[in-house]
């Protein structure tokens, strides 16, 4: 077990220990699923959007980030792009890390999602 101590700055004197933890359960793997999806949104159907999903299937709050690879067309010229984008998530909640709009749905997308408890 290790113990978390609160100082009290007034006085300068421990008041503790608050709360203990067990080491072990901060370097225990963070328990997730993760899934991706194209949609088609906008007036006329226009716009393709990529959207990476993450549930917690953890006990603990869990902080996601999610790496997306990809490409779009602007002017008839095909570019890759990369993103980064982080999440916080509670417990059995899911949560969309990111949307993406504009992007080519022919040529694909990959993504990597890493989480840790918090």
């Amino acid at each position: 077990m290790k113990n978390v101590w609160f100082a009290m700055p007034l006085f300068g004197l421990l008041l503790g220990p608050a709360f203990q933890c067990r080491a072990d359960d901060a370097l225990e793997s963070a328990k997730y699923s993760t899934d991706a999806k194209w949609e088609i949104a906008g007036y006329n159907n226009e716009e393709i959007i990529y959207t990476i999903l993450v549930t917690n299937q953890d006990s603990r709050i869990i902080h996601c980030n999610a790496l997306l690879k990809g490409f779009y067309f602007e002017n008839g010229e095909k570019h890759s792009i990369s993103d980064r984008q982080g999440s916080t998530i509670f417990p059995g909640r899911q949560v969309a890390v990111g949307h993406w709009m504009g992007m080519d749905q022919s040529s694909g997308a990959t993504y990597e999602v890493q989480c840790h408890a918090i």
